[in-house]
């Protein structure tokens, strides 16, 4: 897996630095019979920048972070280049910022790509806390 490091900006306000932003594909037809989910498999920097926006690139380090992120799941994409192979990119930027809208603009306008989902965070108990302190 491609680990990059970043500043990922909750939807509940809080900026994150130094988070690890993790980059991996999805071999959806493979993993059917062991994982309803798919098989997972590791990208390198080489791979992600056929797929990777400018806008994330110029964002992270390509280095291992060192902070995790008091929710259960980070806003992410699927973006899938074939029909079931696709790769799960985390969007550290906050829905309705620029940022936000270059990275699905870019994305988008990806002509290798075939589909692109967006999945919002998941929030636990940790964020709840967190904001109420």
């Amino acid at each position: 897996m491609a680990v990059y490091s970043g500043s990922y900006y909750c939807d509940g306000g809080l900026e994150q630095r130094q988070v690890n932003l993790t980059v991996f594909g999805v071999n959806v037809i493979e993993g059917r019979e062991t994982n309803l989910r798919g098989d997972r498999f590791e990208t390198d920097s080489n791979f992600d920048a056929l797929y990777l926006p400018k806008v994330f690139m110029d964002h992270v380090l390509p280095v291992r972070g060192c902070c995790s992120v008091p929710i259960n799941g980070l806003r992410h994409v699927k973006a899938f280049y074939a029909n079931s192979l696709y790769l799960t990119i985390p969007c550290p930027f906050a829905g309705g910022t620029i940022t936000f809208q270059q990275f699905m603009q870019e994305l988008t306008n990806n002509r290798r790509l075939i589909l692109v989902e967006l999945h919002g965070e998941t929030v636990g108990f940790n964020l709840r806390t967190l904001l109420r302190n």
